[in-house]
């Protein structure tokens, strides 16, 4: 693959060298110390479960302190619920999450490490030459699709649905990170955000997620509509150089058509971007289902995909899907 993985593969010889591991979990976890990167809400490293014998990524919160030097507590719920909440999310298309817990004052969660290049990666690399085939757009939002109907299914939003957390997997499947600012509609979970304060990246985020209106399973869609028109076009329109020039964009700017920028992109493709685009939740289409079954007339054949879908590669996941889809 070109796309930078997220797999490094030097990490798997570094526990066995000289020097002090760092470990978590009374010394289950192993952490390999190249790997550390930023998060959302503070690091992410690679790392070997050594029970299991099984590499992870381990997730740790990044514990800000208020102005009174105490503890954000408000973080730390928030990360507790993004175990318990990803955790209960049974679908091929989120990683799963095995355990999580405390070291020091830190709290981590430890997840399956996904093999695959982020979405954002990849457009940073097809920007440079050539274009997502439309067929490969349409699979990679249409496995988007299928993760949002089961979180919608369980009153869980997304809210933060964006290039960087997308995976696309040499197999050619798709997984959908961090869940961890999901919105719980239902009544009986304790709403974690508080007045004033806006979850999402402005880049990527609904009308509604910026002058207060409610955010549901239709705010989701919006930014898929954004993510799947920059994956056609290798172009954000709503972009702005800051976060007051996105949301103006987002609020008041009427997207562009998708065939004035790229020809080859199908009329009525076209037709289910602008609708996704729409900025009253109400005149986008009714929920993930239906865009679902919109976007499989437009990869029923995919092309190759060279360099990041690896096509000749036994899979048993598409093996396992072809049976499944023999169903009805």
């Amino acid at each position: 693959m070109r796309c930078r993985r997220v797999i490094s593969p030097r990490w798997q010889c570094l526990f066995g060298k000289a020097g002090r591991v760092r470990t978590v979990g009374d010394g289950r976890y192993t952490l390999d110390p190249l790997s550390r990167r930023a998060g959302g809400m503070g690091e992410i490293w690679f790392g070997h479960d050594k029970r299991l014998d099984r590499p992870v990524a381990i997730k740790f919160i990044r514990i800000d302190r208020r102005e009174d030097g105490r503890p954000d507590k408000e973080l730390t719920r928030r990360f507790v619920r993004e175990a318990r909440v990803t955790a209960r999310l049974e679908h091929p298309g989120v990683p799963m999450v095995f355990d999580c817990g405390t070291d020091g004052e830190d709290l981590y969660l430890v997840m399956q490490l996904v093999d695959g290049c982020a979405v954002s990666d990849l457009l940073d690399e097809i920007s440079e030459a050539g274009e997502i085939p439309v067929q490969w757009a349409a699979a990679i939002a249409a496995q988007v699709c299928s993760v949002l109907a089961a979180a919608h299914e369980r009153s869980l939003v997304h809210r933060d649905l964006k290039p960087g957390n997308l995976m696309l997997c040499r197999d050619g499947t798709v997984k959908v990170l961090d869940f961890g600012v999901a919105a719980v509609l239902a009544s009986t979970e304790t709403k974690l955000t508080r007045t004033g304060v806006t979850v999402g990246t402005p880049e990527y985020m609904a009308p509604e997620q910026f002058n207060g209106g409610v955010i549901g399973p239709r705010t989701d869609l919006y930014s898929l509509g954004v993510v799947l028109d920059e994956m056609l076009t290798k172009d954000n329109q709503f972009k702005g150089e800051s976060t007051l020039v996105s949301m103006r964009n987002h609020t008041g700017r009427s997207p562009r058509p998708l065939r004035a920028r790229r020809r080859d992109v199908p009329e009525e493709l076209e037709r289910l971007v602008l609708r996704l685009l729409a900025k009253d939740p109400d005149d986008r289409p009714a929920s993930a289902d239906e865009v679902h079954a919109r976007l499989l007339g437009f990869c029923r054949e995919l092309p190759p995909f060279p360099g990041y879908v690896d096509a000749a590669a036994r899979s048993a996941i598409r093996m396992y899907a072809s049976a499944l889809g023999r169903i009805g």
